[in-house]
């Protein structure tokens, strides 16, 4: 058998390409009140090529949260790895948002992500305090002095006789400055970070969360409805089951109507009809007959 044209044109084209993706986990890069930065891990074989043509943004309808639609999407390789990187150009102000990531490279598919932005940091207004006097004059370099004007006086035969006697004040007046030094130092400075909030992302934020703890309560009470009815619903069914093996207790049942006898078959029943009807007949004419003998030109016959 000769091979058709068409399988051999169909044996000669090259094989057509076909890619897919898959969708790793978000990484969120920005804090509350800037724009959002993320990445999400892009799952591919090795070799495979993607662009950021095939990756879109959908909108979620009848979601909870904020939904991000627009942002700017760039498909970036590191290390042999695919990162597809989310630039948002608005400002995100919310502590929790969603998005819809699809991919149609080959095979759609598509990922909701809840997005919680960083918190701000508060740290970087207070990196940059103001000097203090107690750490501008740091507190070691006052002992050595006694010890220079003790130098610089000349000599008595009295203090020559004893020099091993002045380095032991010297010590003790130290260690009590070293002590102060060392509570200024490490005592106080941690405890006055500020690390609140700025004010209206606070107040957006204490909103929020009031709605989420009123939607909670409602739930809760709903809820602890729901195990009400059942736990009534329960002692109902075994309450009624109760009362009926109580009454069963007391009236026993009562003996049942006896079986119906069973009656002859009908085709017995016409048998006897018609095995009746003839005899009767039979007898009949048989009387008829016997009558007639008594009749007047009966015997002349």
């Amino acid at each position: 058998m000769k091979p058709s044209p068409l399988l051999a044109l169909c044996l000669l084209l090259p094989p057509l390409s076909g890619t897919a993706a898959g969708l790793g986990e978000l990484a969120v890069l920005s804090r509350i009140g800037e724009p959002l930065q993320a990445e999400v891990g892009i799952i591919a074989t090795p070799g495979e090529n993607l662009e950021a043509i095939c990756f879109s943004l959908e909108n979620v309808r009848n979601a909870d949260l904020p939904v991000i639609t627009r942002a700017r999407l760039t498909l970036e390789k590191h290390r042999g790895s695919w990162h597809l990187r989310i630039a948002a150009g608005t400002a995100l102000n919310e502590p929790l948002a969603t998005l819809r990531l699809r991919a149609g490279c080959g095979v759609e598919l598509q990922r909701d992500y809840i997005v919680m932005p960083l918190p701000p940091d508060s740290r970087i207004e207070l990196a940059e305090p103001a000097p203090r006097p107690a750490e501008i004059a740091p507190p070691p370099k006052q002992p050595p002095a006694p010890p220079r004007e003790l130098a610089s006086k000349p000599r008595n035969p009295v203090e020559n006789a004893q020099p091993k006697a002045l380095p032991a004040p010297a010590k003790l007046t130290q260690a009590p400055v070293r002590t102060q030094s060392d509570r200024l130092v490490l005592g106080s400075s941690p405890m006055l970070l500020d690390y609140t909030l700025p004010k209206a992302v606070s107040d957006e934020t204490e909103e929020r969360m009031l709605r989420m703890e009123t939607s909670l309560a409602r739930l809760n009470e709903s809820l602890q409805s729901l195990d009400s009815a059942l736990a009534l619903g329960v002692e109902a069914r075994t309450l009624e089951q109760e009362l009926q093996l109580a009454i069963a207790l007391q009236n026993p049942p009562a003996a049942g109507p006896l079986p119906p006898e069973q009656g002859e078959p009908a085709w017995r029943k016409w048998l006897e009809l018609i095995f009746g009807t003839l005899l009767g007949g039979v007898l009949t004419a048989l009387a008829l007959q016997w009558l007639s003998r008594f009749r007047p030109g009966y015997r002349d016959r």
